[in-house]
């Protein structure tokens, strides 16, 4: 009896859609689709389908920024980086963005080395590209690898690689 009056409530599982469910939640919307038939099928509450809708212009605008070419379909979250400064300026993304046009090997270390060079040109103080940089700036920029594929390139990339660390010494 003591049971019955508190109510044991069930709670349903947190669900967090992907930033392509969120895309065509918000597709069904503008095609007529009731709130709650959406949240039923997608196993969500109404506020969570009444808050992607609301937020629809800046979705579209992340997704729009990202790589056409890349598959974001894993993606969440549209979480910023802590250096937001760096990243608001997208020096780094369009300069890796730039070489991989033009077929050129693009490391870890490489791009390490080119975002503390644009973020000493825009006066960045607090940003340090540590080991783990690359890793983030992959998966921020859904980049499935930073290095292109073949033996020529990766050759040519070592030989980047060595010629950085050659210049590195000397300075």
């Amino acid at each position: 009896m003591e049971n019955q009056r508190r109510g044991i409530s069930t709670t349903r599982k947190r669900k967090v859609l992907s930033l392509e469910q969120k895309l065509e939640v918000c597709r069904l919307v503008q095609n007529g689709e009731s709130f709650r038939k959406i949240a039923e099928s997608l196993g969500v509450g109404l506020s969570t389908v009444s808050d992607i809708y609301r937020s629809r212009r800046q979705l579209h605008d992340f997704v729009s920024l990202m790589d056409a070419s890349s598959s974001c379909s894993s993606r969440k979250s549209m979480k910023k980086t802590a250096n937001s400064a760096l990243d608001s300026a997208a020096a780094v993304y369009m300069w890796f963005l730039q070489k991989r046009a033009l077929d050129q090997p693009i490391s870890g270390p490489i791009s390490q080395k080119k975002a503390l060079d644009f973020s000493t040109k825009l006066s960045i103080d607090n940003f340090v590209a540590r080991s783990g940089w690359p890793r983030n700036f992959q998966r921020q920029h859904c980049l499935r690898e930073l290095k292109s594929h073949g033996e020529k390139l990766l050759l040519k990339c070592f030989l980047l690689e060595i010629q950085l660390a050659v210049d590195g010494a000397a300075e």
